[in-house]
């Protein structure tokens, strides 16, 4: 199944998107990257409820050693809660998991993976 999402709840949310010369007009990458992210932390829409359960599952991820959302500059780039308030209103048709099936995924991510060490 395709990803679909909708910006249309988003405020402003014309800004979110950019000219690009060759491809017209595109999304900015950090609204590409949380559309995609929606799929990672399991949580198909950004509202001001859910940004502490965003910010939580990210945080997890993050100390778990998981890939980060996006990159900019060649660096790994995590959202930030301004980056997550910017976006109330991101619709995405992922899948949506609980907060127990998050978990467990992170879990069992990390019994195969482990954990990095620290820097």
């Amino acid at each position: 199944m395709a990803l679909d999402y909708s910006l249309a709840k988003v405020r402003d949310y014309e800004s979110l998107w950019e000219s690009h010369p060759e491809e017209g007009w595109r999304l900015q990458w950090r609204t590409k990257a949380l559309v995609f992210a929606t799929m990672t932390v399991g949580l198909e829409t950004i509202t001001t409820r859910n940004i502490p359960e965003w910010e939580r599952r990210l945080g997890m991820l993050r100390a778990a050693g998981y890939p980060s959302p996006g990159w900019f500059g060649g660096e790994p780039w995590w959202p930030t809660e301004a980056d997550l308030l910017r976006h109330v209103g991101l619709r995405t048709n992922a899948s949506r998991r609980d907060r127990r099936e998050f978990n467990a995924g992170v879990a069992e991510y990390v019994s195969r993976y482990g954990v990095p060490a620290a820097k």
